[in-house]
């Protein structure tokens, strides 16, 4: 009887601590997971804003030209800074380089830096993943004295 009584604390123990494990788990997943629904939703809502603005006949020149911007960087070569690169491409501005962590991305015939290389002399550094703009611009502020610009304010 002893050793039922045993085994049975034994396996109700082995229960509770991986009913916990998986808890703890699930919960890093979950909360990834939020995370990146926020980043995708905020994303979207920049990107809406955009297409209104270009609705509205808004131009990233008209910006740019307003602040005496001539020559900038993209931080951020996902989806929305291609789509920024071609518009201010077309705007006549001169795109020094691209900054992104990720240094195989395809950026185009730009130069590809590291967040934490110095960074060539611009105007200014346009922040395309808007919704971590606050930790970025804090970052870049030890690599240049450029205006560091989310992509939202130039909507």
């Amino acid at each position: 009887m002893n050793k039922n009584i045993k085994d049975f604390f034994f396996m109700l123990a082995g229960m509770v601590i991986g009913t916990y494990w998986m808890a703890k788990k699930c919960e890093e997943e979950l909360l990834c997971k939020e995370e990146r629904a926020q980043r995708n939703a905020r994303s979207t809502k920049s990107a809406c804003r955009w297409i209104r603005a270009i609705q509205d006949n808004k131009h990233v020149k008209d910006y740019f030209d307003n602040r005496n911007i001539s020559a900038v960087a993209i931080y951020g070569m996902g989806e929305l800074g291609k789509c920024l690169a071609r518009e201010i491409e077309k705007s006549g501005i001169e795109i020094k380089c691209v900054i992104d962590r990720n240094k195989r991305i395809k950026a185009y015939e730009y130069q590809i830096i590291s967040p934490d290389d110095d960074l060539p002399r611009v105007d200014a550094v346009i922040v395309t993943p808007v919704y971590d703009y606050k930790a970025i611009s804090e970052n870049l502020r030890n690599h240049t004295d450029a205006q560091i610009i989310s992509m939202d304010d130039i909507w």
